[in-house]
């Protein structure tokens, strides 16, 4: 909960700006995780298919 404390001290665009901030990375990794995943299950379909 020293979360919210933290935020409540900040003016709300600032607190946007953070948060987009931290999630950047995290939501690029997680895109490309899916998408690597998404390859490995069409290849496999692909070659189950054949």
């Amino acid at each position: 909960m020293d979360d919210v404390d933290k935020w409540s001290l900040i003016p709300v665009s600032q607190r946007q700006k953070c948060l987009i901030k931290d999630k950047l990375p995290s939501a690029k990794q997680r895109s490309a995780q899916q998408n690597r995943m998404m390859r490995r299950d069409f290849s496999r379909r692909q070659k189950s298919l054949m």
